[in-house]
């Protein structure tokens, strides 16, 4: 399926196509959607990278902002939030 916007490809509960993501020197890169995690000030998407990147292991997850209004995904490095994302990720297997 065909999105205008990334966004919707996100909140798409039927898509199975992965998230392509382009860094700031235009190289993109390949992510599985883990989940999605509504927080008080935001939605975060949780993603597992595809594409092989340098120092990040295969097992490792990424946090983004999803900032709706740009159409955009914003790498979260913020310690805080991110481990708030995935308490609140964690807490979906405690129910």
């Amino acid at each position: 399926m065909k999105y205008d916007k990334m966004v919707d490809k996100l909140f798409d509960e039927s898509n199975t196509e992965n998230i392509k993501i382009a860094d700031e020197q235009g190289v993109e890169y390949e992510f599985e959607q883990v989940a999605l995690i509504p927080l008080a000030d935001g939605c975060y998407a949780i993603l597992k990278n595809v594409t092989p990147m340098e120092g990040v292991e295969d097992d490792e997850a990424f946090v983004f902002y999803i900032n709706e209004d740009d159409d955009e995904l914003e790498y979260v490095d913020d310690e805080d939030i991110v481990n708030e994302v995935f308490a609140e990720y964690d807490k979906l297997f405690e129910e």
